[in-house]
């Protein structure tokens, strides 16, 4: 089917997964610790926790495809992930 903007569109949801946490100390001075007002040393440690946005065999399979469609007719594939936008900007996407 020919396309009028040039586009073959994806619109996918992925899963969000905890993939791992990591703590690191941060550099609040040459110490790197805090002093309560009862003189006890605080460390200063930051945690980070990294997510991976995974998508389930399904979805995977319509990539796969909708890439090699994109590839075979030559037009530009525009993949589109609801869990990585926020609730405003997918109310904003649907008004234009």
């Amino acid at each position: 089917m020919p396309s009028t903007t040039g586009k073959l569109r994806l619109v996918l949801k992925s899963t969000k997964v905890l993939v791992r946490i990591e703590d690191y100390p941060t550099n609040s001075g040459p110490s790197n610790s805090l002093t309560a007002w009862n003189g006890q040393l605080f460390a200063t440690r930051r945690r980070v926790m990294v997510y991976d946005y995974v998508y389930d065999e399904r979805q995977a399979q319509a990539l796969r495809e909708a890439r090699e469609l994109a590839a075979k007719t030559g037009l530009t594939l525009e993949v589109t992930d609801l869990s990585r936008r926020s609730a405003l900007r997918r109310i904003l996407k649907l008004g234009t």
